[in-house]
């Protein structure tokens, strides 16, 4: 069954696209999470069973990019990819697979675009699909570059911290699977303490500072995991070249060391992160398993669909066209393997700014009506398809595409009208089954009506002359015509009147 497309953005998507600012990463705190689960204090007490397997477990991830209430301040969804492959990347040591599963949700809520913790929360418990974990991209999230908070039980992203390299994502999702900061305890209070030059304090804020010897590591101070290393700042910081804190610091003890870099539930930042300690890994197994509902098969193979293999079919490039209005601006590449859908940029400039962008499920083309507002003629206009594999969204854009659209031809309202009034079915139809059913009532006059099937490149594949309406109905079945799968378009004619039905087979 052939799914619909998504259009995700508009011209007025795209106007408002320019011109809502986001506050830039360096301004935002890390991360908005704090404290330590109940699950985790029971699991680290010794009171959760640890799972030990190491097969694949396969994670299903629920998009949800949210703008205002006019349409716009989307996030382009090529950066969520490229930043899920980065999540993907780093829990790979985990054996650990997230997809994304259903199709990319779009809410138009300026409340929820810009929300504080508490607005955040009701709105995750409005909007969360079950059964999936719930990531919310937003234009500010309580301030923050990411939460997570198990009220809402959701992760909540702020654009400006998603990007192919950004590590924000992967943070949150550890914290969703329970995982703390590695600083632990420091991350309350209005200024974080940092001890250099005087030992630190052997509790801070009624947790155990941990020691460098590990003899409280275990459940006690700081994430309460014995291979992650003591962790006191709660501030982002850059990492030197052996991937540590500029400074030394002093443990409990007077012991002086040196804050890692490479944990991800760290504030290091991004390029300092390597990954999950084995310890950490295991708590998030075993989390996922305690959760019960939040498993997905894992397909017997699976790879990024390749944006080089395909094809960008009609128009050719730098063709000079022009589309019915009653038929619209149809695009077509070719298939390629592993693509589950397919993202469409489509462009007044070759920079694709503000461009319009959709989302095409189960086919390979895509139909824009001569009625919105950004088709316009004459007209120059750019497009490029990319292909998405939802278990590696690793992938890049096709070369683009010229369109040179030189004419929208008008519909008159009797064109209009014989168009709605026939029915094609089934469309689309599958390959070898091409049998289609023409029916109608209530057309206009009695003039007999001439049919013909019409493929991409004009070549006319079937035709059928003086069909007979009888009291404004029509009921005609084409004959089984073994064509290719693709796009083609019926032509009606009846009398000076003209209107065109797409046909899909697949």
């Amino acid at each position: 069954m052939l799914r619909p497309l998504l259009l995700i953005s508009t011209l007025l998507f795209a106007v408002f696209n320019l011109v809502v600012a986001q506050t830039p990463k360096e301004d935002l705190l890390p991360c908005a999470h704090t404290g330590k689960s109940d699950w985790l204090d029971a699991y680290q007490r010794g009171e959760i069973a640890a799972v030990r397997s190491t097969d694949t477990i396969v994670v299903p991830l629920r998009i949800h990019i949210v703008g205002n209430n006019l349409g716009g301040s989307f996030l382009e969804v090529g950066r969520i990819l490229d930043n899920l492959k980065q999540v993907n990347d780093d829990f790979a040591a985990s054996n650990i697979v997230f997809h994304v599963d259903g199709d990319i949700n779009y809410i138009a809520d300026s409340e929820f675009d810009n929300h504080d913790f508490g607005v955040g929360i009701a709105k995750m418990l409005e909007y969360n699909a079950p059964n999936v974990v719930n990531n919310y991209f937003v234009t500010t999230a309580a301030g923050a570059c990411g939460y997570y908070t198990g009220q809402g039980d959701a992760v909540a992203m702020a654009d400006a911290c998603v990007g192919a390299t950004d590590r924000t994502w992967s943070h949150e999702l550890g914290h969703f699977f329970t995982l703390p900061h590695t600083f632990f305890g420091w991350e309350f209070g209005d200024d974080p303490v940092t001890p250099i030059n005087d030992p630190a304090p052997s509790t801070i804020f009624g947790r155990e500072v941990e020691r460098t010897d590990g003899s409280n590591c275990d459940g006690i101070a700081g994430d309460g995991f014995c291979d992650t290393p003591p962790d006191y700042l709660s501030f982002r910081w850059s990492c030197q070249d052996d991937n540590t804190y500029v400074y030394p610091l002093l443990d409990p003890d007077g012991v002086t060391f040196e804050v890692q870099g490479w944990p991800i539930m760290s504030y290091a930042s991004d390029d300092c992160m390597v990954g999950f300690s084995d310890e950490q890994t295991t708590a998030v197994r075993t989390n996922i398993f305690s959760r019960g509902n939040l498993e997905s098969g894992l397909p017997p193979e699976y790879e990024a669909a390749v944006g080089e293999q395909m094809a960008l079919v009609y128009p050719e490039d730098s063709a000079l066209i022009q589309i019915q209005e009653s038929e619209g601006l149809t695009l077509e590449w070719t298939e390629v393997d592993n693509a589950d859908f397919y993202i469409v940029n489509f462009s007044g400039n070759e920079f694709f700014a503000g461009a319009q962008n959709y989302i095409v499920y189960g086919q390979n083309s895509l139909n824009i009506p001569a009625s919105d507002p950004y088709i316009q003629a004459p007209q120059r206009y750019y497009w490029r398809v990319r292909p998405v594999n939802r278990f590696n969204t690793l992938g890049e854009f096709t070369p683009v595409n010229l369109i040179l659209l030189g004419e929208i031809i008008s519909s008159t309202s009797e064109e209009r009208l014989l168009a709605e009034r026939v029915t094609v079915y089934p469309n689309p139809v599958e390959a070898g089954l091409n049998s289609l059913r023409l029916t109608a009532s209530g057309i206009y006059g009695n003039e007999q009506l001439n049919v013909e099937l019409i493929d991409l490149a004009g070549r006319r594949v079937f035709q059928q002359s003086e069909l007979s309406i009888r009291n404004g109905k029509l009921d005609y079945e084409l004959p089984a015509l073994n064509l290719m799968q693709g796009v083609y378009f019926l032509r009606l004619v009846q009398g000076g009147r003209l209107a065109t039905k797409r046909i899909v087979i697949r």
